[in-house]
Formats: structure tokens, sequence, C-alpha cells
């Protein structure tokens, strides 16, 4: 293979016999999570391409909360492949629900994002009778970008080719929340902006791992080659060191106890690094997103889910040939325009609405997230005033009162906002454990 059209087709050809095996011969009643991002959305344009007369149920959550509502782009994916389509509202009993799951998984809630989302899209589909429910869960993590290509760029200072992939990637990114004013900037701004953006965040990131003569080195490099003022790296590195301050002064890394924070958990071989065996380390980080931790205990607490609704959870995007096909599409292929993604893209072309084939952002799902940690918190203060509740034993009680001040106060930044929705979110599920442990006879006596 050497053009793009040519990996698009394999990649169709294994998509396609990926979703067909995970639809079944068995006629079961089929539904799939259709958010009206890219990985959703081909799931369920590919099912009614091979079967246009099966009737798939296709359900959108509906959070209503900025950054994460994309009812238009699902509703024109489910208008075009003629999907029985539905609007589902999340519930908003997230203590209720993640006390019960917690009965099933058999151990604490370990997303930080409140599972009432998928949960309450599980429930409905399990109402509607469907046996099955498809969701591309991990499709960004198995397909890859080609994104990290501006990275390579400035790791190996190859300010020529840099130039020229900011070029095609400033008209499609997104950095809103770094300038306010971006949607209304023309593509000349946007471009000598972007830059500025990148090559400061790049040149940060690059000072972790070097000597002070080499920092040095490559601030005046990065700043000649690329046009980019000293004044923005010294600006942006006083910002850095405020903000570092004052996370420190209102918030800690951790809330545990020191006794445990301070533990050492003994280093076991890594299963990413197991299954990428003799391949070369530049493939490790394909093997880390797909293989890591968490990515498996979400996987699992989806097959405990389904099970508890009555239903089978699938993941198309996880397929063994479709994975090494995509680690093997050069990250020019995949960058293509700018966008990423341009192997996925080109393989779906008909089959999506264009607006959702070649849409440049996706949902953000932050302020969802708060609001969930909030109810969250709200819901739970009986269990949390428990000062018998073994969670104190690990927890430190006043860091977490302060987290979850930082999580009520609106003005607080969104990194104090994250890090706190962590350890409130985090600390509940613990707590919700050993109350489940002691009220059914679990738990282990000192002797």
């Amino acid at each position: 293979m050497h053009s793009i059209e040519d990996y698009a087709k394999a990649f169709k050809d294994l998509f396609f016999k990926s979703v067909e095996q995970n639809i079944g011969q068995d006629g079961a009643k089929l539904g799939a999570h259709l958010s009206g991002g890219m990985d959703s959305s081909s799931i369920s344009a590919v099912v009614k391409a091979i079967d246009p007369e099966l009737s798939l149920h296709t359900l959108y959550l509906d959070t209503k909360t900025k950054y994460s509502d994309e009812i238009q782009f699902a509703g024109e994916v489910a208008e075009k492949i003629r999907s029985i389509h539905h609007e589902v509202p999340p519930s908003n009993e997230d203590f209720e629900m993640i006390s019960r799951y917690t009965s099933v998984y058999g151990h604490p809630e370990c997303m930080v994002i409140s599972p009432s989302s998928q949960g309450s899209l599980m429930e409905f589909a399990s109402h509607l009778g469907c046996k099955i429910l498809l969701i591309g869960h991990d499709g960004d993590s198995v397909v890859g970008s080609g994104l990290e290509k501006l990275t390579k760029a400035y790791f190996e200072r190859n300010w020529a080719e840099l130039k020229a992939l900011i070029i095609k990637r400033a008209p499609y990114a997104s950095i809103n929340r770094a300038i306010p004013q971006w949607g209304s900037l023309n593509i000349d701004e946007k471009i000598r902006q972007y830059t500025k953006h990148l090559i400061v965040s790049k040149f940060f990131e690059q000072t972790r791992r070097l000597k002070p003569f080499e920092i040095v080195k490559l601030l005046n490099e990065s700043s000649r080659e690329m046009d980019v003022s000293l004044w923005h790296f010294f600006s942006a590195g006083l910002q850095r060191l405020w903000k570092k301050l004052i996370r420190t002064k209102t918030l800690e890394a951790t809330i545990l106890k020191p006794e445990f924070a301070a533990v050492k958990v003994i280093k076991r071989e890594n299963l990413a690094d197991l299954l990428r065996g003799d391949l070369p380390v530049n493939y490790k980080v394909w093997f880390d997103d797909v293989f890591n931790g968490q990515t498996i205990i979400a996987s699992e607490q989806f097959f405990a889910l389904g099970n508890h609704y009555g239903l089978e959870n699938r993941f198309p995007f996880y397929d063994k040939d479709l994975f090494e096909l995509c680690i093997s599409v050069p990250m020019e292929i995949k960058f293509g325009r700018g966008i990423g993604r341009e192997h996925f893209r080109e393989a779906m072309k008909g089959l999506l609405p264009e607006t959702v084939r070649s849409r440049p952002n996706k949902a953000n799902f932050s302020i969802y997230g708060r609001e969930a940690a909030l109810r969250l918190y709200h819901q739970s203060k009986e269990l949390m005033n428990d000062g018998s509740n073994i969670v104190w034993n690990f927890i430190d009680q006043q860091k977490y009162i302060e987290s979850a001040k930082i999580l009520v106060d609106p003005s607080a930044s969104e990194s104090n906002h994250t890090l706190s929705q962590f350890h409130v979110t985090r600390a509940i599920s613990l707590a919700i454990w050993f109350h489940w442990l002691k009220k059914n006879d679990l738990l282990l006596t000192a002797s």
C-alpha cells in the first residue's frame, strides 16, 4: 500500500468485517451508541450499509451541556442511515447508580466521570429489548490520528516540515480555551497564533528532559526558526509558575494519608510492552494507549454492566487485524489534510454525512463530568459525614473537604476542577465500596 486510497480501502474492508462479526447472525435486537462523533457514527453507518433492512436502534446521550452537545451531528447520521433514533437523558441519581454498580463490580468505581452516562444508555437499550449494544469505545487509540507528527517534527528540530504541518493543521485546530476569539480569526492569524501556542507548549514539554544549557539553546532556536518572540516563552513560563504555586497552595496532588501516599507499589512487567514483543520502541505508544490498566478495567466494567442489564456490549474497534493495520499506516497518511485520522475519514466517504466525516473536533465532557461530580458530592454527604467509615483510615478527611470546596467553587481553574473531581469521585467510590463490604459482612477482621 502506498496511497491514502490504498490504506482507506484496507481499513474499510477490515472495519466492515469487524462490525459484521459484532452484529452476529442470531437476529438479536441491536442497539448502537450514537454520539455524533466519528467512531460511533461510523459503526452505526456500517451496520446499515451491511444490512439496510436491519432495525437498528441508535441511542444519543443528551447531557444538554456546552462542549458536549452533539445532538445535531447524531441526528444527521440517524437521518442518513434511517435508524430508529432515541435521545436518552442521563440519570441524575449518580450516588444510587455507583452504589448499585459497586455490588456488580465487587470493587470501587474506577472511572472519573460518573457511570450514570453509560449506565443510562444500557438501561434504556435493555428496556428496548436490545441484546447487543455496539459502542465506539477506544476508537481513538486503535485508529490513531497522525497529529503526533507535529511533536515528532519539533523533537527532531525539523523546522521546515513543522511549518508546513502547521499551515495544514491550524485551520482545523481548536484552541478556543486558550484564545477565546479563535473562531473569528482569519486563516493567517490562526496560523500565527497556533504556531505560537504549539511551539511554546512543545518547548515546555521538552524542558523536563534537558540540561540548563540545552534548554537555552532550544529556546533560542525555537524562537528564531519559528518566529516566536522570546517574550511569549517568558510570559507562558511565568503563568505556569503562578498556576503551580496557586495549585500547590490550594490543592495537593493526593488526598491519601501520608503513610499510604508514600507506599511504593511493586513494579510489574508492563502488559503493553509484553504484547509489543519485538516491535521497535516507536510502536510503544500504540500498545500503551490500547492495553493500559484503566482501559482494561473500563472494558471489564462494561462487561459486568452488560450482564447486569441483560445485554452484551461490543466494541468493533477492538479487532486485532484492524489494530495492526492502523499501526502500519504512516503518520503522514494519517495526518492528511491536517484534521487527522485521514485513512479512517477516507474509508467513510459516502457512508457518513460530510459534516460528520470532516468535522475537526469532538465533544468535551469536562463540564458534564464536573456536574456529575457535584451531584455525587451532594448526594453522598450522609455517607461521607460518617466518621466511622473505613475510608477515613486511608483518606485524609481534611484534604477531602478542601478538594470538595474547590469542586463547588465556580471560579476555580479548570485544572483544579479536574483534580478536585478526581479526588472527590474516587474518595466517594472508595467509601461506597467499604460501606458495601461492611453491609454484606465481607470486611476482613483485624484477626
